[in-house]
């Protein structure tokens, strides 16, 4: 039997540039045919995909592993991954973004400029078919970006300052970020600090008690990326808003032998409970749970759970004052969860799914067949949560789990995650006679189960795949989490939830500016704007709008049409044309588009309600 690990590090540090020049990557959604723009973070500003900067710290490596034949091939994978396969990367790294002093004071509009990028064919001297673009640069000379690195975990302290001073050195050979450094973007002076090293003893001394029943939160350190493990082919591969039962346990079944040295006996295994974790309340660790398919929202924003509501015409609930009907309502958005703690049920702020343009290469760096794609994922800092039991919470397996799950930080679908342990988390469990229950996690449909009275079912397909045989599983059919049963015997897989049949509280949405920008105000279909122009004319005025225009470029054009306007005496296009002129005059381009896009928006607005009176 292998000894088990008195001792685990994780190292932490920073990844710090220096840039020059322009950067450009394309990582965000692609835009009209020939024009490609940058990738961004929520506020606007440039972002560069943690992906992209892992891949470059790669390919630095190897590029050094070729100069100092002295590095080991095996701590390159053991560092960085094997390409090719799925096995672990000791290295996480998060997006690398603008430090909040190289935001100060800039408007995240004020980065970017537009480039062409042509190719010629050299035999007859005109452009190859399909090959203008135009792509968004940032300019970023004299900026600073960050990124953070974790690095672990190492039970050698040799081993670990080894891998430190691989990446260190990885970092300052990479002369670049981005994509299109051959052509001199993305230039920049890299450095890596490290920090204090995390040390946790898994074998080290434990609670005198362990609880049956306890809260487990994972932050995600770095993005989530959650691919259900299914054959297919298709060029958006969406994700996942959880992490299943079945993830949990594969890292801890794996993590135990790591800091144990033994596999855990299948017995003792038996004695868990592995939550599924979806996405929580991370500042009162309150663990969220799939709505409940009789949830439903309408159009003034109310949450209402109609289970149990009565068809009956002369019932209170169906009079028009009081009709939760009265406008139109649908079911909760996707990514939407609940909570079920204390008497009254909330509802969480949605969690959000961004898309990412993704490329597999070969060794040669080279883009693959069919290797372009789109992956969804879920930002970093996102909280998932569940509740987590114990069968026999007073054995010694019962006690090395309690110490595994509290000290070290779960590794699961290539993401680092913070663990929390509350004991105190109360989630109601003991179904009521009058209420029904809510699935949590998918049922296995039994073979002659007839859905009973009063519950509502959603059917869904579980589809597995083995990794290890390359074929897919046979498909299970199952109760799809969101179901409302009356009752059911699967206790592991259902929940008590308290907002059956009244009203829920939902958050009120909070809508603010990005830094540095000052959020314009709805547009006023009170009275008509002052200038009302017809929508062919409205097109001029969008050209002003477009990024890669100068200030004088747009002032010269500015006159010339108010000339041009003033000889055909259209007065109405001449007057709107001097006030965006005297806009940028006095206040400049930025204000001055500020003050186009608001007057489009309320023609719009405008010019289509007196279209809809028209036509009645």
């Amino acid at each position: 039997m292998e000894q088990s690990a008195d001792r685990m590090f994780l190292a932490k540090g920073t990844l710090t540039v220096e840039a020059r020049g322009y950067w450009f990557t394309a990582g965000g959604e692609k835009g009209p045919f020939g024009f490609y723009p940058h990738l961004k973070d929520a506020d606007g500003y440039p972002l560069f995909p943690d992906t992209q900067v892992h891949g470059d710290l790669l390919m630095a490596a190897r590029w050094l592993a070729g100069v100092d034949g002295g590095i080991d091939k095996s701590r390159l994978e053991q560092v960085f991954g094997r390409p090719g396969t799925n096995g672990k990367a000791l290295l996480r790294v998060s997006d690398l973004e603008l430090t909040d002093d190289h935001k100060t004071g800039k408007t995240p509009e004020s980065f970017f400029q537009i480039k062409p990028r042509i190719r010629i064919r050299e035999d007859v001297g005109t452009v190859e078919r399909h090959m203008l673009v135009e792509r968004e640069h940032a300019w970023l000379a004299g900026r600073v970006l960050r990124a953070d690195l974790w690095m672990g975990y190492f039970t050698d302290e040799k081993e670990m300052a080894a891998c430190k001073t691989l990446v260190s050195e990885a970092a300052g050979f990479l002369g670049g970020f981005g994509g299109s450094r051959s052509r001199g973007l993305g230039r920049g002076t890299a450095t890596v600090e490290w920090g204090d090293d995390e040390m946790v003893a898994p074998t080290g001394p434990v609670e005198p008690e362990v609880p049956a029943a306890f809260g487990y939160f994972l932050t995600a350190l770095t993005h989530f990326r959650n691919k259900p493990v299914e054959r297919g082919s298709t060029q958006v591969v969406g994700g996942m808003t959880c992490i299943r039962a079945d993830q949990l346990r594969g890292w801890f079944v794996r993590a135990y032998r790591d800091v144990y040295g033994q596999w855990p006996e299948p017995d003792h295994m038996a004695t868990l409970r592995f939550p599924t974790l979806y996405p929580s309340d991370a500042q009162d660790h309150r663990p969220g749970f799939p709505p409940p398919m009789s949830t439903l929202r309408n159009e003034d924003g109310e949450v209402r759970d109609l289970w149990g509501a009565s068809p009956d015409p002369d019932d209170t609930f169906n009079n028009d004052d009081e009709n939760f009907f009265r406008t139109k309502t649908k079911p909760l958005s996707a990514g939407t969860f609940v909570t079920a703690d204390g008497p009254r049920a909330a509802i969480l702020p949605p969690t959000q799914m961004e898309q990412r343009f993704r490329n597999a290469m070969d060794v040669t760096f080279s883009t693959i067949d069919d290797g372009l794609f789109v992956q969804e994922l879920i930002g970093r800092g996102t909280c998932f949560g569940g509740v987590f039991r114990l069968t026999d919470p007073k054995t010694d397996f019962a006690g090395k789990a309690f110490r595994l799950l509290s000290r070290v930080h779960p590794d699961v679908k290539g993401t680092l995650f913070e663990s929390r342990v509350v004991p105190s988390v109360a989630v109601p469990q003991i179904p009521t006679p009058d209420k029904p229950v809510l699935v949590i996690d998918p049922i296995r449909l039994k073979t002659g189960r007839a859905p009973g009275h009063g519950d509502q079912i959603f059917m869904g397909v579980e589809k597995r795949f083995n990794a290890m045989l390359g074929r897919p599983r046979r498909n299970r059919l199952v109760i799809s989490p969101g179901s409302v049963l009356r009752r059911s015997d699967a206790a592991d897989a259902v929940i008590a939830w308290p907002g059956f049949g009244g009203p829920i509280d939902a958050p009120s949405p909070k809508e603010e500016a990005p830094p540095g920008e000052t959020k314009s105000a709805p547009p006023s279909t009170e009275k008509p704007p002052q200038w009302v122009i017809t929508r062919s004319q409205a097109g001029l005025l969008r050209d002003y709008l477009h990024p890669g225009r100068s200030e004088p470029e747009i002032r010269d054009n500015l006159k010339d049409r108010i000339e041009k306007y003033q000889a055909k005496n259209e007065e109405t296009l001449e007057k709107l044309l001097v006030a965006v002129l005297d806009r940028l005059d006095k206040k400049g381009a930025d204000a001055m588009r500020t003050f186009v896009r608001d007057y489009l928006e309320n023609l719009a607005v405008y010019l289509w309600e007196k279209k809809g009176e028209e036509d009645r």
